[in-house]
């Protein structure tokens, strides 16, 4: 399960995948937002409009948002899926380790950020500037953070 401010009020939801029951969140009472059962989930607020998204990994039939629905964000498969402010909008961007396909960042349309597949990875603000940076092990590569398009730097 996360915990996701899905509408607003500066009070976090529960999300809880159920397996076979679907998935839920809690608010006072359980409200069902799936039946399918995600492999993955994170809460971003993608829009910048303080209530955060779902963004869930449902396998075979691709990586979906929540809203007030869910709306496709692509067919393919994430290995894993972290949410960060790239550019210090306050909204986040979603970044996906897609394995061979590579490392991407959703900003309303999907950016390449390497074809190197990190073996983990996390968000920080590394400069302190309100921006995150991506910060990636790339296992036999070394260990490296992005600092914006196309800019890599070994840690």
């Amino acid at each position: 399960m996360i915990a996701a401010d899905l509408d607003g009020n500066n009070d976090h939801e529960v999300v809880g995948d159920f397996g076979t029951l679907g998935l839920w969140y809690w608010d006072g009472s359980w409200s069902l937002l799936t039946l399918d059962n995600p492999e993955y989930m994170i809460a971003a607020d993608l829009d910048g409009s303080r209530d955060d998204e779902i963004v869930g990994d449902f396998g075979t039939m691709g990586l979906w948002k929540w809203d007030t629905s869910w709306s496709i964000m692509t067919v393919d498969n994430p290995e894993y899926m972290i949410a960060a402010d790239l550019d210090g909008n306050d909204d986040h961007e979603v970044v996906a380790d897609f394995s061979a396909m590579g490392l991407w960042n959703w900003n309303g349309s999907w950016t390449n950020m390497t074809a190197d597949n990190p073996e983990y990875m996390i968000a920080a603000d590394l400069d302190g500037n309100g921006d995150d940076e991506i910060v990636g092990d790339f296992s036999g590569l070394g260990f490296w953070y992005w600092l914006g398009p196309g800019s890599w730097i070994s840690m």
